[in-house]
């Protein structure tokens, strides 16, 4: 998930955005307490989204010691973006104690200006249901 990037400016180490987020997304589709549908997920299904998810946080965790926010240029859409499921890792059975990095970001993203902390279930979605097995 790490790739190595040339540009002309620099040659610099930068994590695969996209894959991440990939990642981050299957968080709460782990194991999210009153989700009923998922309810439907094996247990061998849960534990195998867990550890793909252990080792995303875990990359987080490493590559957040050094850094407030995910890139270069500061807070970005890509803090955006992963901050919306990390910061619900809790709710899939993966403490965010167990990575402080991560869980002082999380803290950084919710003290950005603007931040918006109302979280709206997928049970609103009429569509989201059909996402799932």
């Amino acid at each position: 998930m790490i790739t190595k990037t040339t540009d002309n400016a620099s040659n610099s180490r930068q994590l695969d955005w996209p894959r991440i987020l990939q990642s981050a997304c299957r968080l709460i589709e782990s194991d999210a307490p009153g989700l009923e549908e998922l309810a439907r997920r094996s247990a061998e299904t849960i534990a195998a989204k867990q550890v793909v998810s252990r080792k995303t946080l875990k990359i987080l965790d490493t590559w957040l010691e050094k850094r407030r926010f995910l890139t270069e240029s500061g807070y970005t859409i890509a803090d955006m973006s992963v901050f919306a499921y990390v910061s619900r890792a809790d709710e899939a059975g993966l403490p965010l104690a167990n990575y402080p990095a991560v869980n002082s970001w999380v803290m950084r993203v919710r003290d950005q200006d603007g931040f918006l902390d109302k979280v709206y279930p997928y049970s609103i979605d009429p569509s989201s249901g059909s996402e799932l097995p």
